[in-house]
């Protein structure tokens, strides 16, 4: 499961009027992960952190990577995944992320598919991994009134230490800037939309640019390029 959470603000307990205004935040994205060890279902937690605000595919796409690199070390023989989550369609639910889905077997050597909970429903356990992270820091941070405050990303990745269970990874704007560019060249050919993208829930890899989608009862499938 993976899902984007609200944007973890940086706060100060004793801060000045203008600082009020003040933006700087950092995009938390918590990835929770089932699997089965002897038939005993096992769970690892992530959250990943980025001063990258875009919330778009190619960041997604980064997220997969890395907690992928993460759970082959963890699920030895891993040959499948299957990706719930929202049907945002800035981040999730959108052709660019239908095309990398045709690729992931070859970007990450391992099949997936991809399952959007409906609308509104799709509360999960990466709520309280994101609440749990941003809970903690914003207390200790408040706590701190004169200095060693919590105010960039690369600081709330260094409390993490102070969070059990989690497993925090950090995603830079410096790291972003070759996927970035990577996908924008793979994306230009991602011209067809799905019609009645928003009808569907499930997603599956049929073939080189072509996947396969249900909605309820109904299957069908379409060409992406």
């Amino acid at each position: 499961m993976l899902d984007f959470t609200e944007n973890f603000a940086f706060t100060i307990q004793d801060e000045i009027h203008s600082y009020h205004w003040n933006t700087s935040q950092a995009t938390l994205h918590p990835v929770c992960v089932y699997h089965r060890v002897n038939d005993h279902l096992q769970c690892h937690s992530f959250c990943i952190i980025s001063d990258d605000m875009d919330h778009d595919v190619s960041l997604v796409h980064q997220i997969q990577k890395e907690c992928i690199d993460h759970v082959k070390k963890k699920i030895h023989g891993l040959t499948k995944i299957v990706y719930f989550s929202d049907g945002c369609g800035a981040q999730y639910k959108n052709r660019k992320n239908f095309l990398n889905l045709c690729h992931h077997t070859t970007d990450f050597n391992v099949a997936a598919e991809w399952v959007f909970f409906a609308t509104s429903h799709g509360k999960s356990p990466c709520h309280g991994i994101g609440g749990t992270g941003k809970r903690t820091a914003t207390k200790a941070s408040l706590q701190r009134p004169y200095k060693g405050q919590i105010l960039t990303s690369a600081q709330l990745l260094s409390f993490r230490e102070n969070i059990h269970g989690i497993n925090f990874i950090v995603i830079s704007k410096e790291t972003m800037e070759p996927v970035c560019i990577a996908m924008n060249q793979r994306h230009q050919i991602a011209e067809k939309a799905i019609p009645g993208t928003r009808n569907f829930h499930h997603f599956i890899l049929l073939g080189d640019k072509k996947v396969g989608i249900k909605r309820v009862s109904c299957q069908d499938h379409y060409d992406l390029v």
